[in-house]
């Protein structure tokens, strides 16, 4: 390296930000060998003194809960800082995706439209909602099962008993799935409607997790 080529890294040298960041995630193989490049660094006495760790995906997510929770915990009355928590968030840098049946789809902010099938398999997920029509349910779940991810389907899962065999017959690799149930068919719901109803009874609003 010539003075020349010290001098122009110096002065092309940026500190860049998260709120910079692309949101692309980076290769593994191109971190390694950030890491790598790191062992070259000039330590007292050659004593290297460091560790790494990677977090990335879900593991990520949970790194950052848990700096979050000790943030909660540990920072004084006097020092905390709301505006740090949303910071702890926006690292997350999770996405959202839709998979379009037509590309005159509406455009949501926040969320890329996909319009193939195989892009599904481009991209690292953590979990799925199925809300097609239910006639495609069973192709689509075959599809997402594909991706070892936990899938929760809109109700109702199936139209009929045809539809509801093949789906029994798939043998989902990811073992968090879930269904969404209507409450309001429910006897102990019927039960209370019933009541509230010969009762005169005004309620504005009614949750359930």
């Amino acid at each position: 390296m010539t003075y020349n080529d010290l001098e122009e890294s110096i002065k092309k040298r940026r500190s860049v930000y998260p709120i910079s960041f692309s949101g692309n995630k980076v290769p593994n193989s191109t971190i390694e060998k950030m890491v790598e490049l790191a062992n070259w660094a000039p330590t007292h006495l050659k004593t290297e003194p460091w560790r790494f760790k990677v977090f990335s995906d879900s593991a990520l997510v949970s790194f950052l809960d848990e700096c979050k929770d000790q943030y909660v915990k540990n920072v004084s009355p006097q020092k905390f800082n709301s505006s740090k928590l949303q910071k702890f968030d926006n690292h997350k840098n999770f996405k959202l995706y839709a998979l379009r049946s037509s590309k005159k789809s509406i455009n949501y902010d926040g969320i890329t439209n996909l319009y193939d099938i195989d892009d599904l398999k481009k991209i690292k997920f953590y979990f799925s909602i199925i809300s097609s029509p239910t006639y495609l349910r069973n192709e689509h779940l075959k599809i997402i099962n594909e991706l070892n991810i936990p899938i929760f389907v809109e109700k109702p899962i199936c139209h009929d008993k045809k539809s509801f065999k093949k789906i029994s017959q798939i043998n989902f690799r990811n073992k968090i799935n879930y269904v969404a149930c209507n409450l309001r068919f429910l006897n102990t719901i019927k039960f209370i409607k019933e009541y509230l109803s010969n009762n005169n009874i005004n309620v504005n609003e009614v949750n359930s997790y």
